[in-house]
């Protein structure tokens, strides 16, 4: 198998993840809150969408499969708390707030993803 056919797989998911984390932070944006949407947003969900379907080719790319479900697991948490700070509004904040716990949850995710499955190479290490 080649080396781009091998690589195709895991760009096809990052892609469809990018394209989904953009439709929820533009819809999160446009239909919950009903804040008009800039060049200046559009770029900012196309930077965070492309950063979030790099890291997840990356994870299936080099069979982090444990590090992306918990990457994963942190990115729906982040968009859950999005939406329940939009909703609830927060006097003003609601926006602000759910945006940050966003990203918060997203790279708390990567991070303990990523520890979890440096635990886990280390432990298969020493098991054998």
């Amino acid at each position: 198998m080649s080396k781009e056919a091998k690589n195709s797989p895991a760009v096809f998911r990052g892609v469809l993840l990018a394209l989904v984390v953009f439709v929820l932070l533009f819809s999160g944006v446009r239909g919950i809150l009903g804040n008009p949407v800039d060049a200046g947003n559009l770029l900012a969900y196309g930077g965070f969408s492309l950063l979030t379907g790099l890291l997840a080719t990356l994870m299936i790319r080099f069979s982090l499969g444990l590090a992306l479900k918990i990457f994963l697991a942190g990115l729906g948490i982040g968009f859950v708390e999005m939406y329940r700070a939009f909703i609830r509004g927060m006097g003003g904040w609601g926006d602000l707030i759910g945006v940050l716990s966003l990203m918060i949850f997203a790279a708390a995710g990567l991070v303990l993803g990523l520890t979890a499955q440096g635990i886990l190479a280390l432990w298969r290490r020493r098991k054998h």
